[in-house]
């Protein structure tokens, strides 16, 4: 068992025992730089904060950094449903409270990183609006070399606007003086095959100069063979 699993599964994130992104995605990537100062985002507290306490634990010198609304409060045989913020700062994470549905929201995060992230990473809501505004609002903030990593995308094909905005709705467990409401928008792969057959993006919400921008900075994609994550690198 490599050194990142070991800390994963210490800090209770499913990166480690339910999906296989510690084995076959983050230590390969990460292995060689573990002194190396990096500086990670990541989107989506998830029920413990467990990987962003991971990624905090293994780059030494690194600086890791957090983006999530905060506004699933809840508790089940598990565990809680959102990390405390308090308790993430505590452990040297700098968190930024912000929706992923939000531009303004998310381009706040410039303002803790002025000099870019090398790693991004959304492991948040799972859903396609979300996933494609994220990266055309956070891509430019990606240094020259840097990955933009977007997980479970399965997820994100079976979720649709309309039964998470009734969850929204409906739900004792979540706490916002206001909502945003998920929109229909093209998932992620198809845009990338696009992308792949003629070097054009395809998206419902993203405005042009956001899509200009992503075809002319993207140097290549990767897509797991179980589509289940992929690896956007910057030029």
């Amino acid at each position: 068992m490599n050194e990142l699993k070991k800390l994963g599964i210490k800090h209770r994130t499913d990166k480690a025992y339910r999906h296989f992104y510690m084995d076959e995605v983050y230590f390969p990537l990460f292995k060689n730089l573990k002194q190396s100062k990096i500086k990670i985002l990541e989107i989506g507290c998830g029920r413990f904060g467990g990987s962003v306490k991971t990624w905090k634990d293994f780059f030494i010198n690194g600086s890791v950094y957090l983006f999530d609304p905060f506004f699933i409060r809840g508790q089940d045989e598990i565990g809680p449903f959102n990390g405390d913020k308090q308790d993430i700062e505590k452990c040297g994470i700098t968190v930024i409270q912000g929706n992923q549905l939000s531009r303004e929201d998310l381009a706040s995060a410039s303002q803790y990183c002025e000099d870019g992230f090398d790693f991004i990473i959304d492991d948040g809501a799972h859903m396609n609006d979300a996933i494609q505004i994220s990266l055309a609002s956070l891509f430019p903030f990606l240094k020259p070399k840097g990955c933009y990593i977007i997980e479970d995308l399965n997820t994100a094909r079976r979720r649709t606007p309309e039964d998470v905005n009734h969850w929204l709705n409906n739900s004792e467990n979540v706490f916002c003086d206001e909502k945003i409401y998920h929109k229909d928008e093209i998932h992620i792969l198809d845009s990338i095959k696009q992308y792949e057959d003629d070097k054009t993006w395809n998206s419902k919400l993203l405005s042009q100069k956001e899509k200009n921008y992503l075809t002319d900075n993207i140097s290549n994609i990767s897509v797991h063979p179980s589509e289940m994550i992929c690896l956007i690198n910057k030029k």
